[in-house]
């Protein structure tokens, strides 16, 4: 196993990094979430490297995982000015909370409330208009507070992302973002109550963990001819291009994904093919979320029992939905150390492993092949976790969430058990 990902078999048992995963279970119990910090920080170096040249601004997306020790990492890099990206007054407090600048963040969503708006608008965030309905609710809130509400217009190219129908964005079927149609009457309404309104930027998703270049592609190009029609034709000092999110990661059984260096080629030639030479100085955001985290998190769970074929163990689609949800594969690494299975067999048996929850859809894993029968209290942990795990759990069945604990070197933090 590659210690890429942090975590690794080592001759005393699992490891994320050089702390036995051993030892984490026995202080905080099982199932928990445990990310490497080191890995998160090459994800960061990369991004860096391969935006070098480009005015840029990363906004991490915080759906993705609001863990409060990742955002004050990702808050207190150097060598990119990051933002966040968020969908709830939540997400915004946390960023806050972590050293992010109001400045430097985006609120999205389809559906933001009045307490939501008002937080955004006191604290001069930007805020992506995803409805004319919307639009009304930020004059009114904005004109009782006396301030003028810096927006986004989040623009839905209908593009087709070829990801899965419940992580697709960009096409006329999503509830996301306003079409090309909507823009006269925005306008129209912005110049009407310029005191209360004034758009500083445009931004398009088109959905998440995306491997079709030539959509993105599309994507980028109608995002850059909508910054030059709304520069040339209607007269907006525009800020910022928002060419949004979906950088890939590879999960068991996928294909090496494209690298995030591809993205950054894209958006260079979609800008250098601009025709209005002042989109080439506007400030470019991307909104990565999945990548930044995604390999860096594990979910640590310990065998309950094998049936038949099936490996029981104590976590379940309450600490990770998205095998559920969305047909998703993860990697899974099983403990071989000394007081377990050391000696692996050449079996072919295939197993299911499946959680406690009383459901069907209770699945983690499906068709696995660990070449050995795993036994009571063996340890595993599901990798590629660290995206959409933890910040979609829930307490179904009134299972208890887990605890996070974030790994740095041979230290990670202490946490009690559930």
């Amino acid at each position: 196993m590659s210690v890429a990902n942090g975590f690794h078999r080592a001759p005393d048992g699992l490891h994320c990094e050089g702390v036995r995963l051993a030892e984490i279970a026995r202080q905080a119990g099982t199932p928990a979430y445990v990310y490497s910090l080191d890995v998160i920080d090459r994800q960061l170096a990369r991004m860096a490297k391969a935006f070098e040249g480009i005015n840029i601004r990363p906004c991490y997306a915080a759906k993705a995982n609001n863990n409060a020790d990742i955002l004050r990492l990702i808050a207190g890099r150097d060598d990119l000015p990051w933002g966040i990206d968020a969908v709830s007054k939540g997400e915004l407090m946390a960023g806050l909370a972590a050293g992010f600048k109001p400045a430097a963040m985006i609120f999205s969503g389809v559906g933001k409330q009045a307490h939501e708006l008002e937080f955004a608008i006191s604290h001069d965030i930007v805020l992506n208009v995803e409805s004319l309905f919307e639009l009304e609710d930020i004059v009114a809130i904005a004109k009782n507070l006396g301030r003028r509400a810096r927006i986004g217009f989040r623009f839905n190219p209908d593009v087709d992302a070829g990801t899965h129908p419940k992580i697709t964005t960009g096409t006329k079927r999503n509830k996301f973002g306003l079409p090309m149609l909507a823009l006269d009457e925005l306008l129209n309404r912005i110049k009407q109550e310029s005191r209360a309104v004034g758009l500083c930027g445009v931004s398009t998703h088109i959905g998440s963990q995306i491997c079709d270049l030539d959509a993105w592609g599309d994507s980028a190009r109608q995002l850059v001819a909508l910054a030059g029609k709304l520069i040339e034709n209607h007269n907006q000092d525009l800020e910022f291009i928002d060419f949004g999110g979906g950088f890939p990661v590879r999960y068991d059984g996928d294909r090496d994904p494209p690298a995030i260096e591809a993205f950054a080629g894209i958006i260079r030639i979609a800008l250098e093919g601009a025709t209005v030479d002042a989109i080439k100085k506007l400030l470019v955001v991307i909104e990565p979320g999945r990548w930044v985290v995604g390999e860096s998190g594990g979910l640590l769970t310990r065998v309950i029992g094998v049936k038949d074929r099936f490996i029981v163990v104590d976590a379940s689609m309450t600490e990770l939905i998205r095998p559920a949800l969305y047909d998703a594969r993860h990697e899974i690494l099983f403990d071989l150390d000394a007081d377990h299975a050391k000696v692996a067999t050449r079996s072919a048996i295939e197993y299911d492993i499946v959680g406690p929850v009383c459901e069907s859809s209770d699945v983690l894993a499906r068709d696995i092949v660990p070449g050995f029968e795993p036994k009571k209290n063996q340890l595993a942990v599901i990798l590629q976790a660290g995206a959409y795990g933890f910040s979609m759990a829930s307490t179904y069945n009134l299972r208890p969430l887990p605890p996070e604990i974030v790994v740095r070197g041979s230290t990670f933090n202490s946490c009690p058990k559930p």
